[in-house]
Parts: C-alpha cells; structure tokens; sequence
C-alpha cells in the first residue's frame, strides 16, 4: 500500500492515529516484520515524523530494552527473532534521527 503515492497521500492525514495504534500494537507483539514495516512508514512520510519524532523514539528505546534482556532459555530461533527485531529498531531510531536532521 505504501508503493503507491496516491494512498500515501490518502493516508497522510491519518498519520498520528496510525502511529497512535502502531506504538499500541508494538507493545504487545515482539516482531521484525512490525518494525521493518514501521521503517516503511517513516520511510515514506519522513517529512511528518518531526511531532512524533520523541515518542516514537522512546517506545522503539523501550522495545529495544525489552528484546535485549528478556530471555528465551534454549529457543534458537526465537532468540534471533528478537535480535532481529532489536537491530530494526536500531536502524528505526536512526532514520527518526535522519529525517529530523533533514527538517533543519
């Protein structure tokens, strides 16, 4: 949905609501392809992070936090899953810090 302009656009206005019910979901669910699709997200609307920029980063610094110190006992994969996860939001914070830049 984000590839096409047209429904970033239509979706533009709603911004706050889905990063709103995004940072919800993100604390209940432990994903890489949640982050991954939140770096879409900021990908796409870079310029309009700005006001959600502080928020978004301390709820990505708190799932980081989590995913680095809870332990999955003998569980391979689910102990990569979260480093994955943990790296994405690495890289998330990092591209808040981007388009923040960009703005000055």
């Amino acid at each position: 949905m984000l590839k096409n302009e047209e429904a970033i656009e239509f979706l533009k206005p709603a911004l706050k609501n889905i990063l709103e019910v995004y940072l919800k979901i993100m604390e209940d669910i432990d994903s890489e392809e949640l982050i991954g699709a939140l770096e879409m997200i900021m990908e796409k609307y870079s310029e309009d992070i700005g006001p959600f920029a502080v928020q978004l980063a301390q709820q990505l610094t708190n799932k980081y936090q989590a995913l680095v110190t809870e332990e999955n006992g003998d569980d391979d994969d689910a102990e990569e899953e979260k480093a994955l996860a943990a790296a994405g939001c690495v890289t998330a914070i990092r591209r808040i810090l981007e388009a923040c830049n960009k703005d000055k």
